[in-house]
């Protein structure tokens, strides 16, 4: 679930919310770091990409149908959960 890099980044959140991920991440006995990255890739779709690509390795995608295809898994999974 790791990217091979990280960056950085520096963020303002409000203190109930760093409260929760603190207490989640040591429920979950994980570093701080891996809830929120756990929560900003559910939010954008990253895991549903993963799976997709894993599901579909096999047809052998040239890089641009890759990516729209991946852009359309995106906007079709923030659909749902706005319908949601």
């Amino acid at each position: 679930m790791t990217s091979p890099s990280k960056q950085k980044v520096t963020i303002n959140l409000p203190s109930d919310v760093v409260r929760a991920y603190r207490l989640a991440a040591v429920r979950s006995g994980v570093p701080d770091q891996t809830i929120i990255e756990q929560a900003v890739r559910q939010y954008l779709g990253l895991n549903d990409l993963e799976r997709l690509q894993n599901a579909f390795a096999h047809l052998e995608l040239n890089e641009t149908d890759a990516d729209q295809l991946a852009v359309q898994v995106v906007k079709d999974t923030r659909k749902a959960r706005s319908k949601a």
